[in-house]
């Protein structure tokens, strides 16, 4: 049997097992926690496999919440925070900056492309 390399849930009780549980799940590659009351990243840096990374409508309000996603700068294609405080608090185009900084791999915000050119050549792997 091969271990899952997907975790999708949407139970807002998730946002403490992020912090403590699944740091020590280092195979996950697709981490899906859209409605939950995250508020920060903390425990996902260790997740250095990780392609895609779903936060949409949590409770993250800052850029620094994301600081430790610089540790996935090299495997994280692909981030959705639809529905969080920060996107109204610096605005689309600040964070689209932010993020780009910490994850210069990055094909997709919020599900949109980064770079089209980037974008059409992870698409044909499959992440989206």
């Amino acid at each position: 049997m091969t271990p899952s390399t997907r975790f999708h849930t949407t139970d807002e009780a998730v946002s403490h097992m992020v912090a403590s549980g699944l740091s020590n799940c280092t195979l996950i590659k697709e981490l899906y926690l859209a409605g939950n009351k995250i508020s920060d990243v903390e425990g996902l840096h260790r997740l250095l496999k990780l392609t895609v990374l779903d936060l949409s409508f949590n409770k993250i309000t800052t850029s620094k919440a994301l600081g430790q996603l610089v540790a996935n700068y090299n495997s994280l294609l692909a981030l959705n925070l639809l529905g969080n405080p920060i996107q109204t608090n610096i605005g689309d185009d600040q964070l689209r900056k932010t993020v780009c900084s910490i994850l210069s791999k990055l094909a997709f915000l919020n599900k949109q492309p980064i770079n089209p050119q980037k974008a059409r050549e992870v698409g044909k792997e499959g992440i989206a």
